[in-house]
């Protein structure tokens, strides 16, 4: 099969017969409950048979609250869970930005027609309360959406080898090797000449994070207009997240959700600008537009700011330099009172 079939395989819909060991698995980790002992910062690998790629483990339920449990797929997927687990200021978009593979546990109203179908195609029954399964794909900047065949396929074997590492922690609770000491637990798999799966564990060093590439340009109009518009006391604020309103270009397709670039005067609260950047094809390609955006949304404000508050960490960090060549004061607060009122806004009327 050449390459562009197996793309073809991978973009399809899971068949019955691969829908159907998914859901016998998620039904046995269920039934086990791992999270009555499990932690979300216990995290371990599982390497997907099939590409080599890695998927981090995180069992979620001890609260009562969701039960669940995630693979999230490379480098990105690893840092970014560290970031959720550990970092108490994470913004909540973070999760849009991440690669993720995700069984839950969920009431009956929770799933769409589409999942319902595949239940009854199946010949199961579930009732009550987080009884029933259902299954999402993460990819960063969309709206979590129906597993491929080849998701459905890894996500099995991360909830057989989930559960198989959670029954041995429950037993042993030092079985995971410490994060302080970067390294993690993998469970690597082994095929036999039969073509059934061995499983082996495999404590690896903690990976590398993947450099960003990010392109930061602007063109000489606008960089002239900049640096000539005239200096003043004002105080902007401005920040860079998800807009709360998914987009779907074509039907079928998978939505997606825009970047919201906002400027707002801090004074006054008056707005002064708001773009729509798409994040596709890559994240890294819409934070370059943002900050060609905003660049350009201080030209229409007209006036050079003495200081400016964002949120956003990548806007943040991309605008610093340009910043300080202008002699803008940058300063980066969680809070921003008067922009939160016009996002509040949005996300009010949108959902």
């Amino acid at each position: 099969m050449d390459k562009r079939n197996d793309s073809m395989s991978a973009e399809r819909e899971p068949s019955l017969e691969e829908w159907r060991p998914l859901y016998e698995a998620a039904i046995r980790f269920k039934e086990a409950r791992p999270w009555e002992w499990m932690t979300d910062d216990q995290i371990f690998g599982v390497e997907n048979p099939e590409t080599g790629e890695v998927g981090y483990v995180c069992v979620t339920g001890m609260l009562g609250e969701h039960f669940s449990l995630s693979l999230y797929l490379g480098t990105d997927g690893l840092y970014g869970l560290l970031t959720l687990a550990f970092d108490s200021t994470a913004s909540p978009d973070l999760i849009l930005q991440l690669p993720l593979l995700q069984a839950s546990f969920e009431d009956r109203n929770t799933l769409r027609k589409r999942d319902r179908e595949v239940v009854k195609q199946l010949g199961l029954r579930f009732r009550g309360r987080n009884a029933w399964p259902m299954f999402r794909s993460y990819r960063p900047g969309y709206e979590p959406w129906y597993l491929t065949a080849a998701e459905a396929r890894f996500l099995h074997w991360g909830l057989e080898q989930g559960l198989e590492v959670a029954l041995r922690l429950k037993e042993d609770p030092d079985l995971l090797p410490d994060l302080d000491e970067e390294e993690l637990l993998v469970r690597h798999p082994i095929r036999r000449e039969d073509g059934t799966l061995e499983w082996e564990d495999v404590v690896r060093p903690m990976p590398e994070p993947e450099p960003k590439s990010i392109s930061l340009r602007l063109d000489g109009e606008l960089t002239d207009r900049l640096f000539s518009l005239p200096r003043s006391d004002a105080h902007f604020e401005a920040d860079l997240f998800f807009f709360p309103g998914a987009v779907r270009e074509k039907r079928g397709e998978r939505p997606y959700f825009p970047y919201a670039l906002v400027l707002v005067d801090a004074a006054s609260g008056f707005v002064l600008g708001v773009e729509l950047i798409s994040p596709i094809p890559s994240l890294e390609e819409a934070w370059g537009k943002a900050f060609t955006a905003l660049a350009a949304l201080i030209v229409r404000a007209g006036v050079l700011p003495s200081q400016m508050t964002i949120r956003s960490s990548v806007l943040f960090e991309t605008f610093q330099p340009l910043a300080k060549d202008l002699g803008i004061r940058l300063v980066r607060r969680e809070h921003l009172p008067a922009l939160d009122m016009v996002r509040d806004a949005l996300f009010f009327r949108f959902r």
